[in-house]
């Protein structure tokens, strides 16, 4: 319904895919998402002597329709990025429901959306999000 009334944004996303304003962490409806994320984020700082905390420097939803992707990029400005499978189409490796992370340096892309489904059974789409690490204070440092 979001990408119905917004026309999104142009970043990564080619061949008509969909990119959703980058404020999605402020939006109530994600705040179950948003917990979570800071769960998983959290083990992975302190798995990493990281202090004092992570902060959730932006969010995200992506849709790749059939013929649709995302070209080969990195996310500057923050420390760990991810991914949120929300929904994928049948015959692809990601899993609805898993979500990945990765240092935000890591050069990645997304593939060409192939599907041969009709409608919404043919889209891929995710959340994806950067986490920065912030000082006692609450500000980045």
């Amino acid at each position: 319904a979001w990408s119905k009334k917004d026309k999104g944004e142009e970043k990564t996303n080619a061949g008509g895919g969909w990119h959703s304003p980058t404020k999605m962490n402020f939006k109530k409806e994600y705040e179950p998402l948003t917990k979570e994320l800071f769960t998983m984020q959290e083990e992975i700082f302190k798995d990493y002597g990281m202090e004092p905390k992570p902060g959730l420097g932006n969010m995200w939803a992506n849709i790749n329709y059939p013929g649709s992707y995302n070209k080969t990029h990195i996310h500057p400005n923050a420390q760990w990025s991810g991914v949120y499978y929300v929904k994928v189409p049948k015959g692809y490796p990601a899993i609805e429901g898993q979500m990945i992370m990765f240092p935000a340096w890591v050069p990645h892309s997304v593939q060409i959306n192939e599907s041969k489904e009709k409608g919404e059974k043919g889209w891929r789409v995710s959340v994806s999000f950067n986490f920065i690490q912030i000082n006692k204070e609450g500000k980045i440092g």
